[in-house]
């Protein structure tokens, strides 16, 4: 059974689109046709344009927004493993995901000058699923203790001197340029986001090993003022280990090797999510302090990127392929969510879970269901100010698994939006 969760067609979202947005053209990126884009995931992470992902199982809509603007039938998908926290050396590099660009409307980005883009526009959506707990993990049952990523899917641009004597890179921070540890509104999680990149959020300069450290640039005309006659540079295809400045590396000790000025793809444009170092000096700080927390355990999406130069817009809509319609539901017993199977990646990116059970216990954020097929613990539902009772029975379809953040036995969670879960009488 195909989900029912509705989802407008490439076409109808083209047209929709280009009403919200009449003077720029409408281009759509596909995995068959990529459109000049390029993706580059390291170190376990996970990029695709695809119709699965959080906005799907966590939203009544999937690919829109509360204000009706559509998407199509999928977006841009990036995920982040848990790399990075301990280890040697190389096991300090965190994953990364990124989708590059370095051409528009066929001509090259290359040489274009800050003080010439008029538009950077885009939205985002990171998953409201938990990352990792901040204590004991013996408490993970403390939900005010959870974690999320602190930055969405971002903005970033390679750029340079006239005569390439200072290279730099300036990256977007939506959600504050030096957000850290718990400094989080929660309102940002589990909803389309839309960013002017020119208008809202912060930039960052990122540090280098030439003595430029990181600072903030509170706005665009911040950017301006200090980097308005710098330009985008070349795109590099030779990695960094052989002269190149292509690498999603940060150092000499990651993997693979690389320096800040480096980018995934090579290209001068990116939009990228995850920690390249286990640590980073922030602006302001006297040391180093850790960076990995930022987009460990990331899900989320990026869609409807508008581009400006010199007044011309072109807004790119990333649509998985025509064959791709989506995850499946897949009506299940709870005991067969403990199969290694309904854990892997293939799993998670092709099949929705739905369960059937009596409501055994109620709390808040959640409700746990138990269906009688004899699993240790019953598999819970996460739904804040849920109107559940103990002794009803209900039916929930979503995204099944353990939380992530602690080694702990513990149940099940269905990540789930209200509108996909239905009380049996």
């Amino acid at each position: 059974m195909r989900s029912a969760n509705p989802r407008c067609g490439t076409l109808a979202a083209i047209i929709l689109l280009a009403a919200a947005c009449a003077q720029a053209e409408v281009v759509t990126v596909t995995p068959d046709n990529m459109r000049g884009w390029s993706l580059v995931a390291n170190s376990g992470g996970r990029g695709a344009i695809a119709a699965f992902g959080p906005a799907v199982y966590e939203t009544q809509h999937g690919f829109a927004t509360g204000g009706g603007t559509e998407f199509g039938s999928g977006a841009f998908y990036a995920s982040c493993t848990y790399a990075g926290s301990s280890g040697a050396e190389n096991d300090k590099t965190p994953s990364t995901v990124w989708l590059g660009l370095d051409t528009f409307q066929g001509m090259p980005l290359a040489g274009v000058t800050l003080n010439r883009i008029t538009t950077l526009k885009y939205y985002t959506y990171v998953s409201r699923n938990p990352t990792r707990h901040g204590g004991n993990s013996n408490l993970w049952d403390s939900w005010t203790w959870w974690r999320y990523p602190k930055q969405p899917i971002s903005l970033q641009l390679t750029i340079e001197k006239a005569d390439g004597s200072d290279r730099r890179q300036i990256w977007y921070r939506p959600w504050g340029a030096t957000v850290k540890g718990d400094d989080l509104n929660e309102s940002a999680i589990g909803r389309w986001q839309f960013f002017d990149c020119r208008a809202q959020g912060r930039w960052l300069v990122a540090p280098d090993y030439d003595g430029n450290p990181s600072y903030s640039l509170e706005s665009w005309s911040h950017v301006l003022a200090g980097f308005g006659n710098y330009r985008l540079v070349q795109t590099s295809t030779v990695p960094w280990s052989e002269g190149g400045w292509m690498s999603p590396g940060w150092k000499g000790s990651t993997n693979p090797t690389g320096n800040p000025r480096c980018t995934g793809t090579g290209m001068c444009l990116n939009f990228q999510v995850g920690a390249r170092f286990y640590q980073f000096r922030w602006p302001g700080e006297s040391s180093s302090v850790s960076w990995w927390p930022e987009s460990v355990g990331f899900r989320g999406h990026m869609d409807f990127f508008t581009l400006g130069i010199d007044g011309k817009e072109v807004t790119y809509n990333f649509e998985p392929s025509v064959a791709d319609d989506g995850p499946s539901i897949v009506y299940t017993k709870q005991k067969s969510l403990e199969h290694a199977v309904s854990r892997t990646q293939h799993a998670q990116e092709n099949y929705m879970f739905r369960i059937s059970g009596k409501v055994v216990e109620r709390g808040n954020p959640y409700f746990s269901i138990d269906d009688g097929s004899g699993i240790g613990i019953p598999t819970r539902v996460y739904w804040m100010n849920n109107p559940a009772v103990v002794g009803q029975y209900w039916t929930v379809w979503g995204f099944a698994e353990r939380p992530r953040w602690t080694a702990v036995t513990a149940p099940f969670l269905i990540w789930a939006d209200p509108s996909h879960a239905t009380r049996v009488r």
